[in-house]
C-alpha cells in the first residue's frame, strides 16, 4: 500500500487462520479491518476474471521501510528471506468466497507481467481493498480484545500517531492456518525459506 497515511501491520500474506489481539497499555489508538471478500466482489466482472487465474510472489519485507538508524527487525527480514509464490484471489476454504490475496507490505510481483503492469494492477487492487465501504474502524482501549480472519482481512494501523510520545503494547496470537488456494484450485508454492502456511 502507498499510502502514507496508514501502516500495514499484517495481512493478507499471513496464512493463519485468525489473529487475536489484545490492547495491554497505552492511547492506543486505532485499527483499521478491512474486508477484502467484500473488495474483490466489488471489482467489475471483467477484472476479477482477469485477477482470479493470476499469481504474486509474496516476500515477507517487500514493503517495510527502514527507520533512522539501525533497525534489527528489517535486517532479519531481510537477512531470513521467506517467499512464496500465493493466488491473487484465494478462495476460503469455509465459506468458498472469492478473496482478494493482496498487501502492500509482502506482494512483490504478479507473476508472468512486467513491472509496469504489475505495479499499475497492485495499484488498482490496492487502492480498491482499502476503499471505505470495505473497512471497520475499531478503537482500542486497555484491555481490549479483537479477533479477525487473516484469510479475508488486511488489518491496518494509522501512522499519524508516531509523533505522540506513547507506547502501543499489545500482545498478538496467530492461530495455524492453511496453504493458500487459487480459483483454479492450485496451492500457493514455496519459493523459499519455508513452504506455504509456516508464516
Amino acid at each position: 500500500m502507498r499510502d502514507a497515511r496508514v501502516v500495514l501491520i499484517g495481512g493478507t500474506s499471513h496464512t493463519g487462520k485468525s489473529s487475536a489481539a489484545r490492547a495491554v497499555a497505552g492511547r492506543l489508538g486505532f485499527e483499521y479491518c478491512l474486508n477484502l471478500a467484500a473488495a474483490y466482489a466489488g471489482l467489475s466482472a471483467p477484472v476479477r476474471e482477469f485477477v482470479d487465474g493470476l499469481r504474486a510472489e509474496h516476500r515477507l519485507g517487500v514493503g517495510y521501510q527502514p527507520r533512522p538508524g539501525e533497525d534489527a527487525y528489517v535486517r532479519h527480514l531481510l537477512d531470513h528471506q521467506v517467499a512464496a509464490l500465493h493466488p491473487l484471489v484465494r478462495v476460503h476454504p469455509e465459506t468458498g468466497e472469492r478473496i482478494l490475496y493482496v498487501n502492500g507490505y509482502y506482494v512483490e510481483q504478479i507473476a508472468d507481467l512486467s513491472r509496469a503492469e504489475s505495479g499499475a494492477i497492485l495499484d488498482l487492487l490496492l487502492e480498491q481493498a482499502v476503499r471505505p465501504e470495505y473497512t471497520v474502524r475499531f478503537r482500542w482501549e486497555p484491555g481490549s480484545v479483537a479477533f479477525w480472519d487473516n484469510r479475508a482481512t488486511i488489518h491496518l494501523a494509522p501512522s499519524d500517531n508516531a509523533h505522540l510520545d506513547f507506547p502501543r503494547i499489545m500482545h498478538r496470537v496467530m492461530l495455524a492456518g492453511d496453504v493458500p488456494v487459487g480459483v483454479d484450485g492450485k496451492p500457493s508454492e514455496p519459493i523459499t525459506g519455508t513452504e506455504p502456511g509456516r508464516w
